[in-house]
């Protein structure tokens, strides 16, 4: 029974002076540190009655204490729950319903958090202070290791469960095709609870290679610095990632002599940005990969030799991952039409916690439906073309339009309200909010109030108002017919 948590043990024998990860500040924790902190952290649970099987919830921002507490959790054999730090009481108390969590682990040092009733707040520190569990991990194959929520389809978030057997198999396939050894150390400005920066701790600790925390893309030239300041092999991100970097970064003014790859997902690289990363690091792989939550992150990715003339693909299915175009039928597609893309693999989730029908939903025969539209061409090279759900990408982060549109409506005199994602030249998408004409309210009273409700990344960016909010028969937002009239070439702040 294969455990996530064997690869830190490994290393932490074999280099228990590795460097295993550098924070911002400069402090950097080896492999030893890592596993010792993680011992104690896994007999503070122990002491605290955590059991296999159980759900810790981590409320902590990406370092030493987040790492401690994840592989603290996943030796004990219970289920971890990251969820950042800035969590809003709503969204916490959705989690705390459905995944029943025993214990919250928080960071006092962080700001304040919410308070939950019936859950125990244990600081990070306290439960690090007992005696270490030096025990075997408990658990491990099949078992969850950690649930991960996601906006997904619906407007509430859903648990994705990953076993150890799926995390492992996703991080496989990508320490096989972006060639990992432990001399790499990847530059981190995505947040370890989500899919994409958790990826980037499993395939490190997988090889023994580290992680260097850049910062916050808020501050684009910091990032850029310690990029250069860390000797950076790899650097990971979204589409706002590098745009940012190349608008705000002043990356033409760094040396990065140890740059070997970049890797981006979570929607299409603009081929201008592509293009300017080349030019400016013209010896540099870049990696275009496609994936979601549900499949423990990876799915494809695009080989960088195929850049030139397949820019806007996502590639093929990656090692380990079977990816095909299908009609609604079932029937693989031809060249040129348009079907669903659909995954099989080891990498796939267990389900969504607590909530079979959404599974059955798209888990159909062993087989992930996406929800992506794409198409393909004559050397099975897939185009995503569109998507069947309403999820909006903005920057790093998914959010559903339902979940906005109900908490707006909240406001007293707002009765309907239709959330739309628009197209943005750094952020991929940005949220507008959508009244019909003499009911929309000023977009700083929107803000304010939703201030609170939802995280800042779920609020609107713009209002607008329009003549008429097309529907269907049944009365659905019909989104693309709205996006249409608002316009398709949008770049509003």
């Amino acid at each position: 029974m294969r455990h996530i948590a064997e690869d830190l043990i490994r290393w932490a024998r074999e280099g228990p002076e590795s460097p295993f990860i550098t924070e911002e500040s400069g402090q950097t924790y080896t492999y030893g540190e890592v596993l010792g902190r993680a011992r104690r952290f896994a007999g503070g649970l122990i002491e605290s009655g955590i059991q296999p099987g159980d759900r810790v919830l981590l409320l902590l921002p990406n370092g030493i204490d987040y790492l401690a507490a994840y592989y603290g959790t996943l030796l004990v054999g219970a289920i971890a729950v990251g969820l950042q730090p800035g969590t809003t009481t709503r969204a916490l108390e959705h989690v705390t319903a459905n995944c029943q969590p025993k214990l919250l682990v928080v960071d006092p040092g962080r700001g304040a958090t919410p308070e939950l009733s019936d859950l125990a707040r244990h600081p990070v520190e306290e439960l690090s202070r007992a005696a270490p569990l030096e025990e075997s991990p408990a658990g491990g194959g099949t078992d969850i290791a950690q649930i991960i929520y996601t906006s997904g389809t619906t407007g509430k978030a859903k648990g994705v469960t990953l076993s150890h057997a799926a995390l492992r198999a996703n991080t496989d396939g990508i320490v096989e095709y972006l060639e990992l050894t432990a001399s790499d150390r990847v530059g981190v400005v995505l947040d370890f609870v989500y899919s994409y920066g958790n990826s980037l701790l499993q395939t490190h600790c997988r090889v023994g290679g580290s992680l260097a925390l850049l910062g916050s893309m808020a501050f684009p030239v910091n990032v850029a610095e310690r990029l250069e300041q860390r000797a950076c092999t790899g650097l990971s991100g979204v589409p706002s990632t590098f745009a940012l970097l190349l608008q705000r970064g002043h990356l033409e003014n760094h040396s990065l002599p140890s740059l070997r790859y970049l890797t981006c997902a979570g929607g299409a690289l603009p081929t201008a940005n592509l293009h300017r990363l080349q030019r400016l690091f013209p010896d540099v792989k870049v990696f275009l990969m496609y994936g979601q939550t549900e499949a423990s992150a990876r799915l494809s990715y695009l080989p960088p030799q195929q850049l030139r003339g397949r820019p806007n693909s996502i590639g093929t299915g990656m090692p380990g991952v079977t990816l095909e175009v299908l009609a609604e039928d079932g029937r693989p597609i031809s060249p040129g039409e348009e079907g669903e893309i659909v995954a099989s693999g080891e990498n796939l989730m267990t389900g969504y916690w607590n909530d079979p029908e959404a599974t059955a939903a798209v888990i159909v025969d062993g087989k992930l439906w996406t929800g992506d539209l794409a198409m393909v061409d004559e050397d099975g090279f897939i185009f995503i073309t569109g998507r069947r759900s309403d999820l909006i990408k903005t920057g790093a982060y998914r959010v559903h339009p339902k979940e906005v549109e109900e908490a707006i409506v909240e406001m007293d005199g707002i009765h309907e309200c239709v959330v739309v994602g628009a197209p943005h030249e750094t952020w991929g998408e940005v949220i507008v909010a959508c009244f019909l004409k003499g009911t929309a309210p000023p977009l700083p009273q929107v803000r304010k109030h939703l201030r609170g409700k939802l995280p800042e990344y779920k609020w609107p960016r713009e209002v607008f108002e329009v003549d008429q909010l097309p529907r269907t028969a049944s009365g659905k937002a019909k989104r693309r017919e709205l996006l249409a009239l608002l316009g398709a070439d949008r770049a509003g702040d």
